[in-house]
């Protein structure tokens, strides 16, 4: 696998190349803060991009690589996520003001209500983006819907056609007194939260060592995959 390629993708905010290869792993260790401002991508392009062709293409076998050879690793994201002006509903989601794409020309706002913590699932308000069933608000890591075990999410993902493999867990605090950033992290071994758990909880001041990174912005990488994720794609039924 050449980490040095990249894909490029177009969304309603953007078209972008994405590059393969992460940066800033230490040590020593890099504040997440540094990790985010290298970055320009935005946590739904990064599961578009893994998720193409049910999840076998270029990146996604990158990434894959990335974790036989590391172990579990995470990656910052261009996202931020912050306090909603709503509480929480009856049901216990929270209201969250979603940023894609912080500080940069793509920057949008997302107000979305966040389920509990748990393993996230398709269902019929999901989009529907080159052949897969995305299970995340549009242009955001938060899903529409969790559920309380993994077997449940495996049977879900069965239902919509999406490989169960990539069954993985939602993490958001309970509680959002100052800026946090979105992350992805890969750990589909005994114990772990799956191949893309969808995290908002990293904490700008932090730092991850040697174990996490951010992939950072394009500059003259070669392009080897091209996915387009525009609303004219069929949605899901």
């Amino acid at each position: 696998m050449n980490y040095a390629d990249c894909a490029e993708i177009e969304t309603t905010q953007r078209k972008a190349r994405i590059l393969f290869e992460p940066q800033g792993w230490g040590p020593p260790a890099t504040p997440y803060q540094n990790l985010h401002d290298q970055t320009d991508v935005s946590g739904y392009e990064m599961f578009v991009l893994e998720s193409t062709d049910n999840f076998n293409n270029p990146f996604q076998k990158a990434m894959e690589a990335l974790y036989m050879q590391r172990g579990w690793f995470g990656l910052i994201l261009r996202d931020v996520i912050r306090k909603g002006s709503k509480g929480t509903d009856d049901k216990g989601k929270l209201n969250l003001d979603y940023v894609s794409h912080a500080g940069t020309e793509w920057e949008k706002k997302h107000n979305v209500w966040a389920p509990q913590n748990n393993w996230y699932v398709p269902n019929d308000d999901c989009e529907r983006r080159n052949g897969v069933v995305i299970p995340f608000q549009p242009g955001t890591m938060v899903p529409f819907e969790t559920v309380k075990s993994k077997a449940q999410a495996i049977k879900r993902f069965k239902k919509y056609g999406i490989d169960p493999k990539y069954v993985s867990y939602f993490f958001r605090l309970d509680n959002y007194d100052g800026d946090r950033f979105a992350g992805r992290g890969f750990g589909p071994g005994v114990g772990g939260l799956g191949r893309f758990l969808a995290s908002l909880g990293w904490l700008p001041s932090g730092s991850g060592d040697g174990w996490v990174a951010s992939l950072p912005a394009y500059r003259k990488q070669k392009v080897v995959m091209k996915v387009s994720a525009l609303p004219q794609e069929v949605e899901a039924k």
